[in-house]
């Protein structure tokens, strides 16, 4: 697979990777890259502690040492977010992360997964008789964004699982382990307004639908699309490592017809998912990052 030299998406262990934000940096620099953003769930812990001594202005791009480079570093957040059309995440670039609205957004959410979390042990304990430990629940809580992949390590430990994936399939997915439909999620409007109060720039990430996720209708894009959009959406994530050719065309057009900037990002986890930094596409295309006008705002 060929790398881009830039990826503005990449998820760290402050959520569900399995690299620390200091590790994803230097794997960055070691593959090459110019240009990369650290955006987990719901959080900005991770791309805060590649912050201190960087000078970081909100709205702004700065410049960080790893591996004996220099890399354009962009922190942001992924925001899990609903509408009436639809479910959706949200992108934040460059956000002030102690900034009032973006930091009660990060509260509503926190909340929200702590809820649906507790769905999920319940769910394990009733349907695989499986009950996780005082101090396996501690673990996981301690985490600023828990998920599915902090269970799913859990029972790899216990040898109840393969993978990451493997636990997925057996254990974690919709059919299995069901929660409500948008239950660890916040309206959509909220955070976008974050976004723009803490002087960040937004973008819809994999907008036609991320890693294991149903891809929506042309029709069901363009609904949701015209609902972002009243909110102040910014962006189009039009490069993405799952995304086809013709996808990409697809969201490429429709970020020019309605004046919107282009962004792109693998949506890499580490070891968490089989996703290589720096893949835009699925077909193994480098992505120049002049392509990406969202850039244009950022550096």
């Amino acid at each position: 697979m060929i790398n881009s030299k830039v990826d503005l998406h990449m998820h760290t262990t402050a959520s569900d990777g399995s690299d620390s934000p200091f590790m994803a940096a230097e794997k960055a620099a070691a593959c090459g890259m110019d240009i990369f953003a650290v955006t987990d769930h719901d959080t900005m812990e991770g791309a805060r502690q590649l912050l201190p001594g960087t000078g970081f202005a909100r709205g702004r791009a700065v410049r960080i040492h790893a591996g004996g480079r220099q890399l354009s570093f962009l922190p942001g957040v992924e925001f899990s977010s609903r509408t009436d059309a639809g479910l959706c995440h949200i992108l934040g670039y460059c956000c002030d992360p102690d900034e009032r609205q973006l930091s009660a957004a990060v509260r509503d959410l926190v909340s929200k997964r702590s809820a649906k979390m507790e769905i999920r042990i319940e769910n394990l304990k009733k349907n695989d008789g499986i009950v996780l430990t005082r101090e396996e629940k501690d673990w996981i809580y301690s985490h600023e964004s828990p998920g599915r992949p902090h269970i799913a390590l859990i029972l790899m430990k216990r040898g109840l699982a393969d993978s990451v994936t493997d636990a997925f399939k057996r254990y974690l997915n919709s059919r299995h382990s069901p929660v409500p439909a948008g239950i660890s999620r916040i309206e959509a409007r909220q955070s976008l307004e974050a976004i723009q109060s803490a002087g960040g720039i937004s973008s819809w990430a994999h907008p036609l639908g991320g890693e294991g996720e149903r891809h929506i209708s042309p029709e069901e894009f363009k609904a949701q699309l015209k609902v972002l959009m009243s909110y102040g959406l910014q962006s189009l994530e039009c490069y993405y490592s799952r995304y086809s050719e013709e996808e990409i065309h697809f969201l490429l057009e429709e970020a020019e017809r309605h004046g919107l900037l282009v962004s792109g990002g693998s949506d890499y986890h580490g070891k968490n998912k089989t996703i290589v930094m720096g893949q835009l596409d699925s077909f193994g295309q480098a992505v120049d990052p002049a392509r990406l006008t969202i850039l244009q705002e950022l550096l």
